[in-house]
């Protein structure tokens, strides 16, 4: 009952998650995606801020108006290059967050698919892998067709293929997990 109702909710959840237009689902794992951004940037040695320096004992000279325009236009450009490799590591992380969403939820799905096969037989048979992996691949076309009719969406080969690895994944582990528990803590008769 409990997996029925896990797989259930799950596929809930991958519903509601491709029922969101399209700008706006990118905007919010945009949005995680600049938090990791600002976390990993956080992080980074070579971005703590240095001890104070001490004071310089050589006299600094003044600079020429036209020394202070090069220095200006040097910071402007620099900054330019800073925010422009900002905006390519956004970009990276939204895709892998993005991805691995798509993994995470397929693992999850046929993880309590390949599990609740093998419960209702109590057996360890891979024979179970099979309906597991056909449901949650069925279900993972079925949500791509749903895509097409949500605004900004689309098929796309490449979700379904990520979808694929996260079934396999879920499935082995599912697989895995209940052999050992079989094996390890119910009894024998």
């Amino acid at each position: 009952m409990l997996l029925s109702i896990l797989i259930i909710v799950n596929m809930g959840a991958i519903y509601y998650g491709s029922s969101i237009e399209s700008t706006t689902s990118g905007n919010m794992t945009k949005e995680i995606a600049v938090n990791i951004y600002t976390h990993a940037e956080i992080i980074k040695p070579e971005n703590k801020k240095p001890d104070a320096e001490p004071a310089s004992s050589t006299q600094q000279t003044e600079e020429t108006p036209d020394q202070i325009k090069a220095r200006e236009e040097k910071q402007k450009a620099e900054a330019a290059r800073k925010e422009r490799q900002r905006e390519i590591a956004i970009a990276r992380y939204n895709t892998r967050l993005r991805d691995s969403l798509h993994v995470l939820e397929y693992v999850s799905l046929s993880f309590f698919v390949v599990l609740l096969c093998l419960v209702l037989a109590m057996k360890s048979s891979r024979v179970f892998m099979i309906p597991a992996a056909f449901f949650s691949c069925l279900y993972a076309l079925s949500d791509e067709i749903h895509q097409l009719f949500v605004a900004g969406r689309s098929f796309e080969i490449r979700d379904i293929m990520l979808d694929c690895s996260g079934i396999v994944t879920g499935i082995i582990l599912g697989f895995a997990i209940f052999t050992l528990i079989k094996k390890y803590l119910v009894p024998k008769s």
